[in-house]
């Protein structure tokens, strides 16, 4: 088995963050994660953030406190809205404009 290198992709469109986790998130990465979603919550200072954990192949309690950590900056920085995702929205989207629910 490889090992995927852990990232974040992140898009924003106004004050909106979408924030994908993928790969090994362990203690040896969590640091550099950390430092990269800080920054750019701190520039942009979102309102609203879904964060998308269904790329996520391993993590461990550093992770965890990955995630923790950046919701409550989130907040403290303003976020009114911090949703985490197990997969994609896009899909879960899709399914309810066609059924209608939207």
């Amino acid at each position: 088995m490889t090992e995927r290198k852990p990232r974040i992709r992140f898009s924003h469109i106004g004050t909106v963050l979408h924030a994908e986790l993928s790969g090994e998130i362990d203690h040896h990465s969590a640091v550099s994660l950390r430092e990269e979603a800080d920054e750019l919550i701190f520039r942009i200072r979102p309102k609203t953030v879904v964060i998308v954990l269904s790329s996520i192949e391993f993590m461990d309690s550093s992770g965890l406190g990955l995630i923790m950590g950046r919701y409550a900056l989130m907040q403290k920085c303003g976020a009114t809205n911090v949703r985490l995702w197990k997969q994609r929205p896009f899909a879960q989207i899709a399914a309810c404009i066609a059924t209608k629910q939207i």
